[in-house]
């Protein structure tokens, strides 16, 4: 008997075999509505009977005696040098990636830069997905600082896959599908607790490359759907410590300057007034500059 790995993993099993890897990939999540009835999310595909398809994510279900036939695509490709240094925890990260992994970080603690050091080390033609133009453009910016070239775009009318590099969009990804799913090696999914959606999911799951890395500074949701991450990208969980950020701290500041009187004038025009005071707008520059002096 066979597993044979490829964007899915699809397998022959005998009928107890298909049993227990359905109520494996069966998740039962309750209702955010008191009474209503729970969300039922099922991964297993029956292809025909004896022949089921899971997630590519989901070795561990395959049976210990069948055989693997690994049909997922490599594309290796020569990166130019990694320009900069990874920090102590980035290093850990990235000497312990050698297969699909989620990367759990802090906000700042460096995802994208050490996301793309490891898109070195895999030597995989790589894609990254992302879900707002402003992503985006901080991948474009980052493979440019690291890498020193500029990366193919998928989306706003662009459609460039002959880079080591490839960063794209969700909307547009979804829509070349059949293209994508076998030009890459590796795929690097940006802000992964949004691959629950189907529109996410669905990419990943039609992707044959190799790696797949899910990248996110959350990996619970509050609709309890966090419980399909494995099945795409694996249960090898990085989790480095918080780093490099700020603790935030509000400074509340009395400046001696009326606010419009009068219940019966609609707040926007109270607001409105305050934000067009010539007063009001020099004490807030004079006060962030004063804050910029201090850094």
């Amino acid at each position: 008997m066979k597993a044979v790995l490829s964007d899915r993993i699809y397998l022959d099993v005998l009928p107890a075999q298909q049993q227990k890897i359905d109520r494996e990939l069966t998740y039962s999540i309750p209702s955010y509505k008191y009474g209503d009835p729970p969300i039922i999310i099922k991964n297993m595909g029956l292809i025909k009977q004896g022949l089921i398809a899971i997630p590519s994510g989901r070795e561990d279900l395959i049976p210990r005696d069948h055989e693997i036939v690994d049909k997922r695509v490599t594309i290796p490709v020569n990166f130019p040098s990694f320009k900069l240094t990874l920090r102590p925890s980035q290093q850990n990260v990235f000497d312990e990636v050698n297969d699909s992994v989620i990367i759990n970080a802090w906000v700042s603690w460096g995802k994208t830069f050490t996301g793309l050091a490891i898109a070195e080390k895999l030597g995989q033609k790589t894609l990254v997905i992302t879900h707002t133009l402003a992503l985006r453009k901080q991948w474009e910016d980052e493979v440019k600082k690291v890498f020193g070239f500029e990366p193919g775009i998928i989306g706003s009318g662009r459609f460039e896959i002959d880079t080591p590099v490839v960063v794209g969009n969700i909307q547009s990804l979804y829509r070349k599908i059949p293209e994508i799913r076998r030009e890459f090696g590796l795929i690097i999914l940006d802000e992964m607790h949004h691959v629950s959606s189907p529109t996410f999911s669905r990419i990943v799951d039609k992707s044959c490359a190799r790696y797949k890395i899910g990248l996110s500074g959350t990996i619970e949701r509050k609709d309890g759907k966090h419980v399909v991450f494995r099945d795409y990208f694996g249960s090898n969980v990085l989790k480095p410590p918080k780093e490099n950020f700020m603790v935030p701290k509000i400074d509340v500041l009395k400046l001696p300057i009326r606010f419009m009187d009068g219940s019966s004038i609609p707040w926007a025009n109270r607001v409105n007034e305050l934000a067009y005071n010539p007063e009001y707008q020099n004490s807030i520059a004079m006060t962030a500059s004063a804050y910029a002096a201090r850094g």
